[in-house]
């Protein structure tokens, strides 16, 4: 299906107002007074939109609705079986981003960026001299572990974000790490984007290559004719 055959049909939801109103019914229902934090109201296709921007769960704690918690089961709500309830409470003290990859070894990672990492675990040293000559003689997992981006050897998912080849995002189970850059024309609407993969070390410098850094001209206090320029 196609934008051109699609029907849309848009919402009548709170239409005649109370639409903000929404936030404080839900302080008052949920723990921990979760609510929305904001309610966006859109035109597209000549239709209306509501878009609701939602916080992200408590870290250890089931979100409840007037005191009881619930899950989704297939097309029907039901209330959260205990089971679920002992696995959001496990997350307590948590860090995902240190978590081990079970599987993922130090061929899953990129060359040219464990090598870039190398080079710039070396320049935050405060003796960089000496400890460039610490590094060379030390393994890319020694250099690794010392930078925290692996424990004992244990590759984290920090070390496969910043480090782990393309073709190994396939370890976290659902979704592609990435960073998207785009470029939006006047009246907002998209002109062009670009995707950038695994390493995420090696893609943040290509991202910083598309982003235009065009001169601005002022004349500062007005005392001259000549401007100065600022990026």
């Amino acid at each position: 299906m196609t934008l051109e055959n699609t029907l849309f049909v848009g919402t009548e939801f709170r239409k005649q107002g109370g639409l903000q109103n929404l936030k404080k019914e839900l302080v008052n229902g949920t723990n921990e007074r979760l609510t929305f934090m904001e309610i966006y109201e859109l035109s597209m296709n000549e239709c209306r939109v509501i878009a609701f921007q939602i916080p992200p769960a408590i870290r250890g704690i089931p979100t409840t609705w007037q005191g009881a918690a619930y899950a989704r089961e297939h097309e029907s709500v039901s209330p959260l079986p205990m089971n679920k309830v002992d696995l959001i409470r496990s997350q307590i003290g948590m860090d995902w981003s240190k978590e081990i990859v079970k599987g993922a070894t130090l061929d899953d990672l990129d060359r040219e960026a464990v090598k870039r990492a190398r080079e710039l675990f070396s320049k935050r040293q405060s003796d960089r001299k000496k400890a460039q000559e610490i590094l060379n003689k030390l393994s890319d997992a020694e250099v690794l572990n010392k930078a925290g981006l692996t424990i004992k050897g244990n590759i984290t998912r920090t070390a496969l974000l910043l480090l782990g080849k393309s073709e190994s995002h396939y370890f976290f189970d659902g979704f592609i790490p990435r960073i998207t850059w785009t470029l939006y024309n006047a009246d907002n609407s998209v002109k062009t984007y670009e995707h950038f993969d695994m390493p995420l070390l090696l893609a943040v410098d290509k991202v910083y290559s598309r982003i235009r850094n065009v001169k601005y001209r002022y004349i500062a206090g007005q005392q001259t004719l000549f401007p100065d320029e600022v990026d």
